[in-house]
């Protein structure tokens, strides 16, 4: 659909730019070809949402969308969305591992959930991480 790439430090110091600036080109014609062009809206939660951040070590070969689908499968029903916000990789974290950080956002559609309730939810996900992908909690 693309192609990415950083531009030249001749060119940034002619153009004033900063060290390390990207740019890219898009293939408009095939990025409109794939895009959903409806919009998508749902309605706002009659009960409030609760943040729960995740921090796992895991495999760093490991998609972190594999992890994701294993904390919304877990979590169901009461996990809405987990986000990737942060992924680090080096001391100290062994090597071969990475450190991918989640924010995780719970609600019910029937009723404001407990501090207990999430909490249970939330444990289960890390042990279901763990156990199933070889995760760790962060500490």
């Amino acid at each position: 659909l693309g192609t990415p790439g950083e531009l030249h430090p001749k060119a940034a110091r002619r153009l004033e730019a900063p060290a390390g600036v990207f740019l890219f080109q898009l293939e408009v014609e095939q990025v409109v070809a794939v895009a959903r062009l409806e919009p998508k809206a749902a309605p706002l939660g009659k009960f409030p949402t609760v943040f729960r951040d995740l921090a796992v070590v895991v495999p760093q070969a490991l998609a972190n969308e594999a992890i994701r689908a294993v904390i919304l499968e877990v979590g169901a029903p009461l996990v809405e969305d987990a986000s990737v916000f942060d992924v680090y990789v080096g001391a100290p974290i062994p090597e071969g591992q990475k450190n991918v950080a989640y924010a995780l956002r719970y609600r019910s559609a029937e009723r404001t959930l407990t501090d207990e309730e999430v909490g249970a939810a939330h444990a289960r996900i890390v042990a279901q991480v763990n156990s199933r992908l070889g995760g760790s909690l962060r500490s």
